[in-house]
């Protein structure tokens, strides 16, 4: 109020009174303690900063001190500077790639992409596996071989399957989506070379050998007719398509004679009874195969993150067992395969609702003379007589169609 008195009078009527002179002025605060530690680095990077934008004679050494002061900020929060960390990711596998070295021996075979590190095996024809020996299906002649796969399939161009120009298939992945960030750690693949199975597995050692394995996969699947797989189609063969298109390499499935998928066969022609037609089911109740300590499928992936993790390269040792087991399962399951069809009098006694299925589909794909025999055999049991009489009966219908104007 006195102020504004003072204001309205011209400013002369003001004075301060006794009690504002005597107060006394308010002390300066206290200036900040200076920093330390990372604040001291990053005032430090402001004014680096500051200094970038500054005239041209300040710019000049700009760059450098701001890579240094970083360098000094990531070696204070304990980060790796960049310069060094090229070096430490280098250390980090090295740790223990020579135990996995020891723990799985294998060719290194050279490519132009680096090294490809391949798990080779050559197995006998009778070596067993499950029930039945792995060059069982060898014994079928190779025409026959072809005919009962026309059938299985219903496809006719698989009368022109060659067992000996085959190549078994299967992979194990880090995930089971069919993108960019999949990738197939352990691919095996068996082919036939004489009477012995050649087995081989493309295990990478560090994601950055995918190219080197892709590169001689390629080469081997060029090297074969037909490819064989357990679910390929739909889930293995796509996969390798997209890391060989992501790596710009060519893609060797388009040129082979054809792909024989045994999973949509094992459903046409072994549910019967089963819970599924999983791999391992078909080696049970099928095969005679039972797996000792084999390691769950959903538990692949995590083994080779912990491999890349901790540099341990024991939990992979089951993965491969894991895969060289479904490769020899699929040369198997094959001949059991082609035994329901070439064997229909052991496939009657055993599964007799199998055996007829499998002569009407030799009836209508062309395979008139197995679809006999096996009527034929079916009408000497009780238990198919009926149903086997009416087949017969089919088939006499259409041949006197085939017979008239």
């Amino acid at each position: 109020a006195r102020r504004i008195a003072a204001l309205r009078d011209g400013g002369a009527a003001w004075q301060a009174t006794e009690a504002e002179v005597a107060r006394p002025a308010p002390e300066p605060a206290p200036p900040p303690p200076p920093p330390t530690g990372l604040a001291a680095r990053l005032e430090a990077l402001k004014r680096d900063t500051a200094l970038s934008v500054g005239p041209p004679a300040a710019r000049e050494n700009a760059p450098s001190r701001l890579r240094s002061r970083l360098d000094a900020l990531r070696r204070d929060s304990g980060r790796t500077p960049e310069s060094e960390a090229p070096r430490a990711l280098q250390r980090a596998p090295s740790a223990g790639m020579a135990d996995f070295e020891r723990l799985f021996p294998a060719q290194s075979r050279a490519t132009p992409h680096g090294p490809a590190w391949v798990l080779q095996d050559t197995l006998p024809h009778e070596a067993p596996h499950g029930d039945r020996a792995l060059g069982s299906a060898l014994a079928f002649d190779a025409a026959a071989v072809g005919a009962a796969l026309a059938v299985l399939t219903g496809d006719p161009a698989m009368r022109g399957f060659d067992l000996r120009g085959a190549l078994f298939i299967d992979l194990e992945s880090t995930g089971l989506a069919l993108t960019g960030a999949t990738l197939p750690f352990l691919v095996g693949a068996a082919h036939f070379h004489g009477e012995a199975l050649v087995l081989e597995q493309w295990l990478l050692r560090t994601p950055d050998d995918e190219e080197a394995a892709l590169h001689d996969l390629a080469a081997r699947i060029e090297a074969a007719d037909w490819l064989v797989s357990f679910n390929g189609r739909t889930f293995d063969l796509p996969l390798l398509g997209t890391r060989w298109r992501m790596h710009r390499q060519h893609d060797p499935s388009g040129a082979l004679a054809g792909h024989l998928d045994l999973l949509p066969v094992s459903r046409r022609t072994l549910k019967h009874g089963l819970p599924n037609c999983r791999l391992g089911t078909l080696e049970s109740r099928v095969l005679g195969l039972h797996r000792v300590d084999d390691v769950a499928g959903s538990e692949v992936p995590g083994c080779y993150h912990a491999w890349l993790h901790d540099a341990n390269p024991a939990p992979l040792a089951g993965v491969v067992k894991h895969n060289r087991l479904d490769v020899l399962s699929m040369v198997t399951l094959l001949d059991e395969l082609l035994g329901r069809v070439l064997r229909p009098e052991s496939t009657l006694l055993r599964d007799p609702e199998c055996a007829l299925k499998l002569a009407e589909r030799a009836r209508k794909h062309g395979a008139p003379e197995l679809a006999e025999r096996i009527f034929t055999a079916a009408a000497l049991l009780p238990s198919t007589r009926e149903a086997a009489e009416k087949g017969l009966a089919r088939m006499a219908r259409a041949a006197r169609r085939g017979r008239g104007p």
